[in-house]
């Protein structure tokens, strides 16, 4: 499995890059000790996954559903991402804020997009001290 959003998969696309990565976030008691040493307070950690897909000449109409299905659900307040992670996969809650796509060229009246580039981060720390 490599890419499934709300239960909808995206195996079809062609992919350039995933990647993953993670932040850890700390609330407003950390701080920063006389003696230098950082105090920490840490929240958790937050889990994220980038993918950057192509348009594959057999699968036009699945790459044009992708880019539709993120613009309608770029208002949800959370998506449920499943994503390749490691050997296997993983899945979490996530929300993105931006995608991009740049238009390659135009063809007797057809555009022709190039590579979609979107970045999913987790709703909630999937790791709590």
């Amino acid at each position: 499995m490599f890419l499934s959003i709300n239960g909808t998969s995206f195996d079809v696309l062609g992919v350039i890059k995933v990647g993953r990565s993670f932040r850890v976030e700390e609330d407003s008691n950390a701080d920063t000790a006389i003696s230098g040493r950082r105090i920490r307070s840490i929240v958790g950690t937050y889990l994220a996954h980038s993918f950057e897909v192509y348009r594959d000449p057999q699968n036009v109409a699945d790459f044009d559903a992708f880019w539709d299905f993120l613009v309608a659900h770029s208002v949800d307040e959370s998506v449920l991402l499943e994503a390749a992670d490691g050997q296997t996969s993983v899945a979490y809650e996530a929300y993105y804020t931006a995608s991009m796509q740049d238009l390659d060229y135009r063809n007797n009246d057809t555009n022709l997009w190039g590579r979609i580039r979107v970045t999913f981060e987790s709703i909630a720390p999937q790791v709590t001290p």
